[in-house]
């Protein structure tokens, strides 16, 4: 055997895959715990600021005081999962960062749920999600269901364990003991269509106080999304809140629906009732 073949032998194998080869998706830093990599994304909305302006490495390591080289090594997962947009050299945080970030000021324990529908579109979400919906999984089995997909190596389990927290992080899965299980999304259409007419007061429905006074927003955050002139009447206006992601956008839509058919119901009868005591 030449001396040529005698090194690149031991490269065939290693753990059922070659030792040079590469996985197929960039995968959490091995560096950084989880909890420490979402406190980077935290620096990297605070950074970014809500304007989302394109930032440097040095200034988001900075902010959470690590090197820049350890937020480089981080970077590619963030990237391609779309958690950091990069412009140029620079790096921007996404809307839903933001979003989350905004949350985790107000003390909100679900703020990870902010960062859901950017992470359903990734591929490890995508692995896992359709198997769950059949069956709880193990983690064990959850792993390898990854590892065959990303062609990781075994070195790699931690970093794919990691994909597991964002997926909890984000409200999408739970985990009790070794079993990883799918958490059923609630569908914000079915919320507004139970909302009980006869309970609800004039000024808002009463199963969203809670949900709105928990989400307290300055003026500096909302915009007039809508001026709709009415003939005869002073036009209706409409605030939306800025960074709603797609969820949002969604139980926004169907709510308002239902509360309009509400308000016009209610108005037709105090026509009805001033008309008959005429």
């Amino acid at each position: 055997m030449s001396n040529e073949a005698e090194r690149s032998a031991p490269e065939r194998v290693l753990g059922g895959r070659s030792k040079k080869q590469k996985g197929l998706y960039s995968l959490p830093a091995a560096k950084l715990t989880t909890s420490k990599q979402f406190n980077l994304l935290k620096a990297f909305a605070i950074a970014s600021g809500t304007e989302r302006k394109a930032v440097t490495i040095q200034e988001v390591g900075t902010l959470q005081n690590i090197s820049p080289g350890t937020v480089s090594i981080c970077n590619p997962f963030f990237q391609q999962t779309g958690l950091v947009e990069k412009i140029g050299h620079k790096f921007k945080a996404s809307l839903e960062v933001l979003a989350y970030y905004q949350r985790l000021e107000w003390n909100d324990t679900e703020a990870g749920k902010k960062l859901a529908p950017i992470l359903r579109k990734t591929w490890f979400a995508e692995v896992l999600i359709p198997r769950l919906q059949m069956n709880a999984m193990t983690e064990d089995s959850a792993i390898q269901a990854l590892s065959d997909t990303s062609n990781a190596s075994p070195s790699e389990k931690r970093q794919l364990l990691m994909t597991l927290d964002y997926l909890e992080l984000a409200g999408i899965i739970v985990r009790d003991g070794n079993m990883v299980r799918l958490v059923k999304e609630i569908q914000p259409e079915k919320v507004a269509n139970h909302l009980p007419v006869e309970s609800v007061p004039p000024s808002l429905p009463s199963e969203l106080e809670g949900w709105v006074r928990q989400q307290p927003v300055s003026k500096s955050e909302i915009y007039d999304a809508l001026s709709i002139p009415i003939p005869g009447h002073a036009n209706a206006k409409i605030e939306i809140p800025k960074a709603m992601d797609s969820e949002d956008w969604e139980f926004f839509r169907s709510t308002l629906d239902s509360y309009l058919n509400r308000l016009q119901k209610k108005a037709a009868v105090t026509k009805e009732s001033s008309e008959n005591n005429l």
